[in-house]
């Protein structure tokens, strides 16, 4: 949106860009680091490319350049909007076993998990098409390069996802989208079409969905749920057999489980029966923390490390009751 706002260099649009930059950069500060350089790389690309006179592409790029230079003063002030338990800090998080460890690691989760080989067949065929559109414009120079500068910095952008996330591949993911929607969007603005096209297109794209997906349906979505391998239904038996009313322990475990024992108590007519002790926990403090010291059962996984550093940050003094299944159930003391 930033981006786009900049297209037209007017003081509602830079407001808009700034805005857009700034919030941007308060969900997650790899943005905010991208975002300059990428700004930097259009109008560099325009002086190089543009017929317009350089002191006209000059007044426009260097307010851009400032204008975007707000969003990191501004995403600042964004951040202290959250009580002080909520709020967030921009921080640099080495990646775990050093940078070789993280282009091996990152490098293994994208050849498994994204299938580069289909979205890179597609980028090659949308430079293809742009390398025939461009040539009987006269422009193929500058399509591809302004092309190639925006995939470069989508790029940049997953390998900055992927060092600030220690390589977990699923938060870079969302870029691809990026990428392709850049891609569509250079061919789109360069072969002529009917505008019912891009309904016939949306369309197309919610069949598409349905064909590979099947179509929308809860059922399903509870089936993936349950068999997601996360939580067992030994552990989900047990959470309700002993009445548990607290679980502790690693993040994708708790979470899980919170929601499918919550689940079946909705199902069931019933409240919240679960909370969870876990990173992300503070959230629910008023919930969990409401239910009396007496009733409190608190479970965790058998061998579960984490469980104890988690119930000591939350100030819960338990004392071992049994075991249960493939749960330990505690009690407070």
């Amino acid at each position: 949106a930033g981006l786009l706002a900049l297209e037209h260099p007017r003081p509602c649009h830079w407001l808009l860009a700034v805005v857009a930059f700034a919030l941007a950069a308060w969900v997650n500060a790899a943005i905010a680091v991208l975002i300059l350089p990428v700004v930097l790389a259009v109008g560099v690309s325009r002086l190089v490319l543009d017929s317009t006179p350089r002191r006209q592409q000059l007044r426009e790029l260097v307010p851009a350049v400032g204008l975007v230079g707000l969003t990191y003063p501004l995403a600042k002030v964004l951040m202290r909007i959250p009580p002080p338990e909520f709020r967030t800090t921009w921080v640099s998080v080495p990646p775990v076993g050093g940078w070789a460890g993280l282009v091996q690691t990152s490098a293994a989760d994208f050849w498994q998990e994204l299938s580069p080989g289909v979205w890179l067949g597609f980028l090659a065929a949308v430079v293809a098409v742009l390398l025939v559109a461009s040539v009987r414009r006269k422009d193929a120079r500058g399509n591809l390069l302004q092309f190639v500068l925006l995939a470069v910095a989508i790029i940049g952008y997953i390998v900055l996802m992927a060092v600030l996330f220690k390589g977990r591949w699923r938060y870079a993911t969302p870029a691809l989208v990026l990428l392709h929607a850049a891609a569509v969007t250079a061919v789109v603005r360069r072969i002529p079409f009917r505008r019912w096209l891009v309904a016939v297109g949306g369309v197309g794209v919610v069949a598409a969905a349905v064909v590979t997906f099947g179509p929308p349906s809860v059922e399903q979505v509870r089936h993936d749920l349950r068999h997601s391998g996360l939580v067992s239904a030994d552990a989900l038996r047990v959470l309700a057999a002993e009445d548990c009313t607290h679980v502790a322990g690693d993040y994708w475990f708790v979470w899980p489980a919170v929601f499918l024992r919550n689940l079946d108590a909705a199902d069931a007519g019933e409240g919240p029966q679960l909370w969870g002790l876990s990173h992300r926990s503070w959230p629910t403090y008023p919930q969990w923390s409401a239910v009396p010291p007496n009733r409190r059962r608190i479970a965790f996984r058998t061998g579960d490390a984490s469980a104890a550093t988690y119930l000591a940050q939350y100030g819960f003094h338990t004392r071992f009751l049994r075991d249960s299944g493939p749960l330990q159930i505690h009690v407070m003391e």
